[in-house]
């Protein structure tokens, strides 16, 4: 089973490069959860090394 912090981390980063900064708080309010910053981390961190 994947981890869905795989798809939300960059998900909402992609909010700040397409539309600018202050977003990303909205987009997991829509979705009813409170940010994993570790994971967002990481996973934002393998993205960039990919």
């Amino acid at each position: 089973m994947a981890d869905r912090w795989a798809d939300l981390a960059v998900a909402a980063w992609s909010l700040s490069w397409n539309f600018g900064p202050g977003l990303e708080g909205a987009f997991f309010d829509a979705y009813e959860i409170t940010p994993n910053n570790e994971k967002i981390t990481f996973y934002r961190l393998l993205w960039q090394l990919s």
